[in-house]
């Protein structure tokens, strides 16, 4: 698994270390940005979810950035919806794809995706069932979805 995470300011980042003085000792604060990329190197990253909390809020930045579900996976991603707790990674969440999904309670709309992932961007759903794309869902996700930039549906049968 590869994950590309790029920074524009980088650089910037760099320099704008902040050196912090104390009474005994010095700390130095590194910006996410730069412990992102050393994550990057890292072959598995969930030993690291227990460094520290700024490591395990970076992990999980990196892994829940971009979702694919299909299957089962989907069945228990969305059995999460229409509980009024939501799971922390929820936020992290950027990207989601969906394959075949056939959601059989129709009270499960895609506007709810929406709701309990706040920074969603990109929304894609690959041979969904009508239950779960339709034009109602469609005009409560405008409404719920201030960060979306892309919604994709492919291969949708009615």
């Amino acid at each position: 698994n590869s994950i590309n995470v790029s920074w524009t300011n980088t650089e910037k980042a760099i320099a704008n270390f902040v050196v912090k003085q104390g009474k005994k000792e010095k700390e130095i604060v590194i910006p996410n940005e730069l412990i992102t990329l050393i994550l990057e190197y890292c072959d598995k990253l969930h030993p690291l979810l227990f460094v520290n909390k700024r490591w395990h809020d970076n992990v999980c930045r990196m892994l829940w950035n971009k979702i694919k579900l299909n299957g089962m996976t989907g069945v228990k991603f969305f059995s999460i919806f229409g509980v009024d707790v939501k799971p922390l990674p929820c936020k992290f969440i950027t990207s989601l794809k969906i394959w075949g999904q056939k959601v059989k309670d129709i009270n499960i709309l895609f506007s709810e995706i929406c709701k309990a992932c706040p920074n969603l961007k990109d929304l894609f759903f690959i041979d969904c069932g009508h239950r779960l794309v339709n034009n109602e869902s469609i005009e409560k996700s405008l409404i719920e979805c201030k960060n979306l930039k892309s919604l994709g549906i492919i291969k949708q049968k009615r």
